[in-house]
């Protein structure tokens, strides 16, 4: 017996984030980004994106003393004066000098983060495009070394994207949230949400669009 509805009940009350809290988020996000194209920040702003298990539609509800995470990308032309830290430090200081976020904001190596306590965090990073012509596409800015660091963010969440395409049902996206879930619920192991997702992610290949072993949630999930 698979008890395929009880997964899917239990996907709907206890381990996806709901609608009202994603509505929330997408909010403040927007007012964030309205926020950050009329400050004097040092650095032109191309766009902004979600990224991370937001962008990646694996994002889970928090356990009850816990607030869940969302990254923003914040794309931005080079900066020519600047150093790697500087785009985290300015962005740090556009924040604090404001009255709604200077209470909330904090930095962590490559992002700022806005803590809306009890509720949710927003890590802000920002990523340099075409910053030499030979260079990396795209790059995070470290700022406790003052160094620059190649990423794909968008490459990324296509490859994730395209892995669940080839599981089909959203299958790939359900296992990843029961299996973040369980890592937060026993406690008993710690991973990364990133290493966790390309970990599952990788256990997919392209032959798996012509098998039958991703029917269901469980059956997907002793299959993964």
């Amino acid at each position: 017996m698979k008890l395929i509805e009880h997964f899917d009940n239990f996907l709907r009350d206890v381990v996806n984030l709901n609608d009202t809290r994603i509505t929330t988020l997408e909010q403040r996000v927007d007012a964030i980004g309205n926020f950050l194209r009329n400050s004097d920040y040092g650095a032109t702003i191309r766009s902004f994106s979600p990224q991370g298990s937001w962008a990646h539609k694996t994002i889970i509800r928090s356990l009850p003393e816990k607030g869940f995470d969302a990254d923003l990308v914040m794309y931005v032309r080079p900066n020519n004066a600047w150093s790697a830290k500087d785009y985290i430090e300015d962005l740090y200081r556009v924040f604090r000098n404001h009255g709604t976020y200077k209470d909330k904001v904090g930095r962590n190596t490559r992002c700022v983060m806005i803590d809306y306590a009890g509720d949710f965090s927003l890590d802000v990073v920002p990523v340099v495009r075409e910053r030499l012509p030979a260079g990396p596409t795209f790059e995070v800015c470290n700022r406790l070394i003052d160094q620059y660091e190649p990423t794909a963010p968008q490459a990324y969440t296509d490859w994730l994207v395209e892995k669940n395409h080839v599981v089909g049902g959203n299958q790939l996206r359900k296992i990843t949230r029961l299996v973040k879930y369980l890592r937060d619920i026993k406690g008993t192991f710690t991973v990364k949400s990133i290493l966790l997702t390309t970990l599952l992610g990788n256990q997919i290949n392209i032959l798996d669009a012509w098998s039958n072993d991703f029917p269901d949630t469980p059956t997907a999930l002793k299959t993964i």
